[in-house]
């Protein structure tokens, strides 16, 4: 890929579930992991949009946004390995902010809590910031796991974040905001 190139974008189908699910195997613990199938169903009831990444023909990575309740939620933004480092997941981010038409949510394993990946984490972390994200103040703990929560503007209404949240999986509704 040229340096500043813009990759290539198409919304995901059924032949993409298995690059999917190998990035999301490769980028996410288990515990974050959903299944491509899953991301797909959310898009094909019209509650999200799974897009594929490709760089010179070659599966660089995807992304499952959540447009509802006046936010677009990052459910996902996953890059190869092998593209990391390039900027790409940067231009990305970058594409998913213009279009978004809503503030865009997302969530972050939390620095608070030390874990095995807190360098992960921080990178993760100013990621994001360099795109402008900054910390709402509020975590949400859910299955077991803090989540800073990233927001590309100032304030965020944690009761519209909530209902959005649900919407997706009523495995939200026994989560806590703090």
């Amino acid at each position: 890929m040229m340096p500043g190139a813009e990759p290539e974008a198409r919304p995901a189908g059924g032949g993409d579930a298995e690059r999917i699910d190998r990035l999301m195997r490769e980028a996410f613990p288990a515990e974050e992991r959903s299944t491509a199938e899953e991301l797909l169903e959310l898009a094909e009831r019209g509650l999200g949009e799974v897009t594929v990444y490709f760089s010179a023909g070659e599966f660089c990575g995807f992304s499952c946004t959540i447009r509802s309740h006046g936010l677009c939620f990052l459910y996902y933004l996953a890059v190869q390995d092998s593209f990391r480092g390039k900027g790409l997941g940067s231009r990305i981010l970058r594409r998913l902010c213009e279009n978004a038409g809503a503030p865009i949510v997302l969530n972050i394993e939390s620095l608070r809590t030390g874990a095995g990946n807190d360098g992960q984490r921080l990178r993760r972390l100013r990621f994001y910031e360099a795109a402008g994200f900054r910390s709402t103040g509020f975590y949400l703990l859910h299955e077991g796991v803090e989540y800073s929560i990233l927001c590309s503007r100032p304030e965020l209404d944690t009761a519209l974040y909530r209902k959005l949240l649900i919407g997706i999986s009523d495995a939200y509704r026994e989560s806590v905001i703090i």
